[in-house]
């Protein structure tokens, strides 16, 4: 299960900022020890019009912390940006860095579909 707390703070220039505080919590491995992992984002977001869409750039950067380890484990950074298609669908596309101290660091060219119902 998770918990999640958001607050979004409007800033000057029509620049959204965004703070999550989610936990998460598990149970692992074949004897299902239970752990938790607290998530903490920080993202900044702006809106443009262009050509009749709506089209919104981001960044963010994740830190967690892992119950297991009793420290910071893992950082994730995403830039990118996500265009409405239509009232049904907006496509996204972003480059995320992920930072883990137990596995090899991840690079990776995202490209996601929205579909609205």
């Amino acid at each position: 299960g998770f918990l999640e707390f958001h607050l979004r703070t409007p800033l000057k220039g029509g620049v959204l900022l965004s703070s999550r505080i989610r936990t998460d919590l598990r149970f692992l491995g074949e004897d299902q020890d239970f752990s938790w992992r607290l998530r903490y984002r920080l993202q900044a977001e702006k809106e443009y019009a262009a050509l009749g869409t709506s089209v919104v750039p981001y960044a963010s950067v994740e830190a967690a912390y892992d119950s297991r380890s009793s420290n910071i484990n893992r950082v994730r950074t995403i830039g990118g940006a996500c265009a409405s298609l239509s009232r049904r669908f907006a496509a996204e596309a972003n480059v995320t860095y992920d930072w883990r101290s137990s596995a090899s660091d991840i690079l990776a060219l995202n490209t996601i579909l929205h579909v609205y119902f």
